[in-house]
């Protein structure tokens, strides 16, 4: 069930778990990747998307990301009628 009623609008999470053996006797790949973002609209002609996302990967050691991001998407009308 989405939290506003609709796809596309509102908060979302998303959490992948993977975890392969490379060969028999080979080592373990592990990764990890949340991400939790959204949208809000402003007014009628602005929309907001934000959100970030936290990766984990690593074999015998690990490495770590953290990635915020933040879009703002605009309508804007042009003077006059067009041709």
């Amino acid at each position: 069930m989405v939290p506003t009623g609709s796809l596309g609008a509102g908060p979302h999470s998303a959490l992948v778990l993977r975890e392969s053996k490379l060969g028999p006797g080979g080592p373990t790949f592990r990764g990890v990747r949340l991400e939790q973002g959204g949208t809000l609209p402003l007014g009628d002609r602005a929309l907001l998307r934000y959100g970030a996302e936290y990766v984990l990967v690593g074999m015998v050691k690990s490495a770590t990301s953290l990635r915020p991001r933040l879009e703002l998407d605009t309508r804007v009308s042009m003077l006059g009628t067009p041709p």
